[in-house]
């Protein structure tokens, strides 16, 4: 492999790998014939590969934060994205579409054309530099983080409506992922694995048929979250409570 794998990925629906090492050797594998062809030597190395949903491109992130991005299948030509002085931290495909997202090291989030190599969108994303990104493919939500510990959960229909923010993972964040159900966000640590539900409605789904009233504030910050703003949990409903009162003595 031309020195330590720095990150791999599977192309869909098919039997081939893709691997690239810290050295900057990006290999194809065939997982039938148990055969590997070069696809790129670079020298840089790389830190970190995706593939796009219909496998037509892949992408690199190199050690000192460059995109290289290859045409699979028609003689793996190498295009860098241009970047300017953007260092970027990393990178994913969005599944059900053919652009690329990347995060750099100053909190700002790009939106490629993979065609056209060119920079669709941009906007300001976190504090410090993106470390994870992560996409829900059932309720088209991304996933992001940042160096300190913050997550952000976007609408990928609405780029331009602020996201809930979660505070409180602590840093040193590993990894990112929904379930392939779409419900629930999941966030890994060195010592801890959380999981969370992707959507505010899920919080409360069946709550209401169990409680006869709405979660006190107090209530909400320890079983919700204190970084969630509170929400009545049982809608307007009102509880009428019919009291009857009882005379008599000894």
């Amino acid at each position: 492999t031309g020195g330590n794998i720095g990150a791999l990925v599977f192309a869909g629906g098919s039997d081939r790998l893709f691997s690239a090492t810290i050295r900057g050797q990006v290999t194809e594998w065939d997982l039938v014939s148990h055969t590997g062809k070069n696809v790129s030597q670079t020298p840089s190395g790389i830190t970190a590969i995706d593939i796009s949903p219909d496998n037509s491109f892949l992408a690199g992130l190199t050690t000192d934060g460059k995109v290289l991005v290859w045409q699979i299948d028609s003689g793996n030509k190498v295009v860098i994205l241009d970047l300017g002085e953007k260092v970027i931290t990393s990178l994913r495909f969005v599944p059900w579409d053919e652009r690329l997202v990347t995060g750099d090291s100053a909190g700002n989030i790009q939106l490629w054309n993979t065609d056209e190599k060119k920079i669709a969108s941009r906007f300001e994303g976190h504090d410090t530099r993106i470390t994870h990104i992560a996409f829900n493919n059932i309720e088209k939500q991304m996933a992001t983080a940042g160096e300190d510990g913050v997550i952000k959960l976007w609408d990928m229909g609405d780029l331009g409506e602020a996201p809930p923010i979660i505070t409180d993972n602590g840093k040193n964040i590993v990894n990112i992922g929904f379930t392939d159900n779409g419900r629930a966000l999941l966030a890994a640590t060195a010592g801890t694995l959380t999981m969370r539900p992707a959507r505010l409605e899920y919080m409360t789904t069946g709550l209401c048929d169990k409680v006869t009233r709405n979660l006190t504030e107090e209530e909400w910050t320890a079983f919700v979250g204190r970084d969630i703003e509170y929400e009545q949990t049982c809608g307007d409903e009102v509880y009428r409570i019919r009291v009857t009162q009882i005379k008599g003595g000894q």
